[in-house]
C-alpha cells in the first residue's frame, strides 16, 4: 500500500502511511508525537484523510533488506526437575 494519510489520534491529525487495509479499516505506521518515533495501529476509515505533503520520518524509510534473516525470538524452556533442585 504505502499511501500517505493523516490519522486522527488523541484529538489531533498525525502523519501516517498505510501498511495494509480492508474495506472497513487500515493498519498504518504513524508518528504519534512531534518526534522521530513511530507507532503502528489499526483504525477505521473515518479516522483517515489523504496526505499530500512529505514527512521525512515516514516517507523516506528504506525497505527492509530482503537478504537479512528474520529475528529469532527468545523462548523459555520449561523447568525440569533437575533445575528445581539447584
Amino acid at each position: 500500500m504505502g499511501d500517505r494519510v493523516w490519522v486522527r489520534r488523541d484529538d489531533s491529525w498525525r502523519p501516517g502511511v498505510i501498511l495494509c487495509s480492508s474495506r472497513s479499516a487500515a493498519t498504518l505506521r504513524y508518528r504519534p508525537a512531534e518526534t522521530v518515533g513511530t507507532a503502528v495501529d489499526t483504525v477505521t476509515s473515518h479516522s483517515l484523510r489523504p496526505r499530500h505533503d512529505e514527512d521525512p520520518y515516514l516517507d523516506d524509510v528504506p525497505p527492509a533488506d530482503p537478504d537479512r534473516p528474520p529475528p529469532v525470538l527468545a523462548t523459555r524452556q520449561p523447568a525440569t526437575s533437575t533445575d528445581l533442585r539447584a
